[in-house]
């Protein structure tokens, strides 16, 4: 029963954000620094995920990305535009990650690499394809769900919509991590 209405409301999630990533101007095109939070490192009591997750506290990022450099498209951009972030509540709801140049990964290093930014307690929902290049997978996370409530009453909390997108080769050369809904400022970006 739950099926019925997580599929059709994570597949709007996905397309919302797909089109966001490519039509914001939050494109990053420098190479990510894959030496961030490791695969092993827990969450925090305080923190959903790992350091430097989706869903921690703006502090928390600051820890592995240091100070902002300034701002990539509609997000605060770290380590000059390697990786950004949207921040509600002074947590991270969305994350910009980038690999490309010489940093360009396989689809299945870039999914180890973001499973280290997801919440400790994540459970799979399922993948799609979204479009030319871009694949999604979607996420439910209890854990996130009590730090960050949904602002969205079609958008259960605790839902991320993770966007993987290659280049003509299968390399992938971003990931949009996103917590329920985009928020407000993503959406109108690049209108």
């Amino acid at each position: 029963m739950i099926r019925r209405y997580v599929v059709p409301l994570a597949f709007s999630l996905v397309l919302v954000t797909a089109s966001a990533l490519w039509f914001s101007g939050a494109s990053i095109t420098s190479a990510f620094n894959q030496s961030g939070p490791s695969a092993t490192s827990a969450a925090s009591a305080d923190e959903p995920a790992p350091t430097g997750g989706i869903g921690n506290t703006r502090a928390n990022l600051e820890q592995v990305y240091g100070q902002p450099t300034g701002l990539t498209g509609t997000m605060m951009g770290y380590e000059n535009g390697r990786a950004a972030a949207t921040y509600t509540n002074a947590r991270a709801t969305s994350l910009l990650v980038t690999f490309s140049g010489q940093d360009q990964s396989s689809l299945q290093a870039a999914h180890a690499r973001i499973q280290s930014l997801l919440p400790t307690d994540v459970m799979f929902v399922g993948t799609m394809t979204v479009g030319s290049n871009r694949t999604a997978e979607i996420y439910n996370s209890n854990r996130l769900a009590t730090y960050i409530p949904s602002t969205d009453p079609k958008v259960s909390a605790g839902v991320i919509a993770v966007v993987y997108q290659t280049d003509a080769n299968g390399h992938v050369t971003q990931v949009l991590l996103n917590v329920g809904g985009l928020p407000p400022s993503a959406s109108s970006a690049g209108a």
